[in-house]
């Protein structure tokens, strides 16, 4: 049999994202906790919040994400598509905002930013390196 665990997984920056999971039995209680090196090249970690059994053996490993907070734009996401088959430690996908644009987050990204570009700011840029090449570009923020 395997357990099903919900969690949150917590950026440093401010961002969090919730999910399940299923796991071998007993692997995760509720309450637990620990910290996760990530792709920002800071910790992060993770909270168990329930765990329930008798979850049939095949689904162990299985983790879905169901939801993102983005703590830069204060948006919280239900359109989120990511997952992994090789357990917590390993999800990764992409969420949308929920006024438009999304973003890759979870193992091998960074956090996301889902901040749509409504209302937000065009900008102009030009890079200029040391020995006198140059690009230019523009952005929203």
């Amino acid at each position: 049999m395997s357990d099903l665990y919900y969690f949150t997984y917590y950026y440093e920056n401010g961002d969090s994202y919730s999910g399940y999971g299923f796991s071998n039995t007993d692997e995760y209680y509720n309450g637990e906790y620990w910290y996760s090196y990530n792709e920002t090249g800071n910790y992060g970690y993770y909270y168990v919040t329930n765990v329930y059994s008798g979850f049939d053996d095949s689904l162990a490993g299985l983790v879905r994400v169901y939801n993102y907070y983005d703590s830069e734009s204060g948006e919280t996401s239900y359109a989120v598509d990511a997952y992994s088959y090789y357990g917590l430690g390993y999800e990764n996908g992409y969420v949308y905002g929920l006024t438009g644009g999304y973003d890759y987050f979870g193992y091998g990204y960074y956090e996301a930013d889902v901040a749509s570009t409504a209302g937000s700011q065009l900008f102009y840029f030009t890079y200029v390196y040391g020995n006198g090449d140059s690009y230019s570009g523009y952005g929203y923020d």
